[in-house]
């Protein structure tokens, strides 16, 4: 989970592939190219896998936009693994 979160490269190829993938998505805002995808298949995953990580990361956008901006607090179960104000930047 650090290196997630630092950013860096995940030391499992797959796990890395997998990564790297949902990086693309999200900064192409969905708009990954066909080659990409393909690369992505070709490392054992399948187009299901690519409308999981889409389904996800929409999933994920929307419980962040309503926690924000319902100012939910932190579970407190979670509060050992709470973002820095650098790390939310950064990420």
């Amino acid at each position: 989970m650090k290196q997630l979160r630092a950013g860096k490269p995940l030391v499992d190829a797959k796990l890395e592939t997998l990564r790297q993938f949902t990086l693309n998505l999200i900064h192409n805002k969905g708009w990954v190219p066909e080659n990409e995808v393909e690369a992505f298949i070709e490392q054992g995953f399948t187009r299901a896998h690519v409308l999981d990580v889409t389904t996800l990361i929409a999933l994920m956008t929307l419980t962040n936009y309503v926690s924000h901006i319902s100012n939910l607090p932190l579970d407190e179960n979670f509060m050992p693994q709470q973002w820095t104000t650098t790390q939310q930047k950064t990420a």
